[in-house]
């Protein structure tokens, strides 16, 4: 939406819906009539919010309709420590044990990254957890059965060296920066998303206490358990069809053949 400015649902205060702007499809709200929020004080329109299904969870101001104002500094930048131990997001997986849908979505950009790094080739995940959620997506995309199979890793701040570097390595992505934990030379870095990357990780330990392991039983018996996985992702072919279009690998011939490939299926 050119010239609209973008933000997290979660940052929405102050404004009231449009009840008759409130138009949508099966799951929520889109964009396409134009605001459908207005100031809780005056009622002036000010934009529009999207949670529709297959559509990217936002918030988007009319520049005409605001102004900017100081916020104060910008909070310090977290180590990768931090980052590992402390939560900067909603927990990837909701109280009825399924992914919410923001994690589904960013495994959906990790999904597109995987094909661009594979580039036409399989490839076999060396840890269980990453093998669970990715595999059968990449299965629907990634052809060339006969070439040689890349490698795959979870790679990043805690996890033990590994001997033998794989092609490729699922690296976390700084909440703050953006930026992918560094790869070993000759490794491609694939980010994915904090949240899920620790998920992944640390399957079976709270992350949120710094100790080597898991919790002792008599801290781990008082501490409430985490929600349990069940259920595979549900992937959005939509979303992953349209990064692949966008992405400026695209015009290489197995991301074209990943991207034909896509429009031959829908939820699964």
């Amino acid at each position: 939406m050119p010239g609209r400015i973008l933000l997290a649902p979660g940052d929405d205060i102050g404004t009231t819906l449009i009840l008759d702007r409130a138009d949508g499809s099966c799951c929520g709200l889109t964009a396409h009539g134009g605001p459908n929020l207005a100031c809780a004080h005056c009622g002036h329109p000010v934009g529009a919010r999207e949670d529709d299904c297959s559509f990217w969870q936002a918030f988007w101001l009319e520049p005409d309709a605001v102004r900017a104002v100081p916020a104060g500094p910008e909070p310090p930048v977290a180590d990768w420590t931090a980052v590992v131990h402390e939560r900067f997001a909603v927990p990837p997986i909701d109280a009825d044990g399924r992914w919410n849908h923001r994690c589904g979505q960013e495994i959906c950009v990790t999904v597109v990254d995987l094909i661009v790094a594979a580039d036409g080739t399989p490839v076999v995940f060396d840890d269980d957890e990453a093998a669970a959620v990715l595999d059968r997506a990449l299965s629907h995309y990634v052809a060339g059965a006969e070439s040689p199979a890349k490698h795959c890793a979870l790679h990043g701040p805690g996890r033990p060296p590994r001997a033998r570097h794989p092609a490729l390595a699922l690296v976390p992505r700084h909440p703050q920066t953006g930026r992918p934990w560094p790869t070993p030379p000759g490794v491609t870095g694939v980010p994915l998303d904090v949240e899920v990357w620790r998920r992944l990780a640390f399957p079976r330990t709270r992350s949120a206490v710094r100790v080597p392991g898991p919790l002792r039983a008599e801290i781990d018996r008082d501490d409430p358990p985490a929600p349990r996985r069940r259920g595979a992702v549900r992937f959005d072919p939509w979303l992953i069809r349209d990064l692949l279009a966008r992405h400026p690998a695209v015009r290489r011939p197995a991301v074209q053949a990943a991207h034909r490939a896509g429009e031959e299926f829908w939820w699964y």
